[in-house]
């Protein structure tokens, strides 16, 4: 899975070959660094078939990395 296009209000993943857009953010939150690892920024975005994607930087400047949320 990776992250295509990014805003604050959308978001496009390419899973499997396939643009994916999703539907709606429904959370955030930032996650405090520990030691010399930077504040973890993390965002839930839901898909338009209901499925979640949970997206994460560490820092203001890194990429983001997207994974499955599995509840």
């Amino acid at each position: 899975m990776e992250v295509v296009q990014y805003s604050e209000v959308a978001l496009a993943l390419q899973v499997n070959g396939e643009t994916v857009r999703t539907y709606r953010r429904t959370d955030w939150y930032v996650k405090p660094g520990t030691g010399r690892k930077p504040d973890e920024h993390v965002e839930i975005w839901c898909l338009q078939d209901g499925r979640e994607v949970l997206l994460s930087r560490r820092g203001t400047a890194g990429g983001w990395t997207a994974r499955w949320r599995w509840q």
